[in-house]
């Protein structure tokens, strides 16, 4: 259940489930279209009325993504991996673990733990540390 009070100025406007903090992310245009196209029935919500029981929507939801799963061939997937997506998009892009902590709610700890593991703009960040600290050859520091 979306409340469109919460999309303002082109923002979602969430509280992280974890920490309770207040968080407003800014929508893409092709989003925010496709939210005021939607089949919406409300003036209040997006996607549903607002007259069901949250576990209701939640319940519904998941068993239209599981299906849309099934029908693009995507295995073992589960409505948090996109969650799982956005963390590694960003941790690739360079956000800092603690910025994309501040986005999911979650603590640094938790992102280095579960999302931030090996991605390419890591590695490439590694590779280049190690290249700043190559000698010429002939210029070895000896340590006595």
């Amino acid at each position: 259940m979306l409340p469109r009070r919460r999309v303002k100025d082109g923002k979602l406007f969430l509280y992280t489930s974890k920490t309770g903090a207040t968080v407003w992310l800014p929508l893409p245009d092709h989003v925010l279209d496709a939210l005021e196209k939607g089949p919406n029935k409300s003036t209040d919500f997006f996607f549903c009325t607002g007259q069901g029981k949250k576990s209701t929507a939640v319940n519904n939801w998941r068993e239209d993504l599981s299906k849309l799963f099934t029908r693009a061939g995507v295995k073992g997937a589960h409505p948090h991996r996109f969650r799982h997506t956005l963390a590694a998009s960003l941790l690739e892009q360079g956000v800092s673990t603690s910025e994309v902590a501040m986005i999911l709610g979650n603590s640094a700890r938790v992102v280095e733990k579960h999302y931030a593991g090996w991605n390419l703009q890591r590695q490439k960040k590694l590779e280049q540390l190690l290249r700043t600290t190559w000698q010429k050859p002939g210029s070895l520091v000896r340590v006595k």
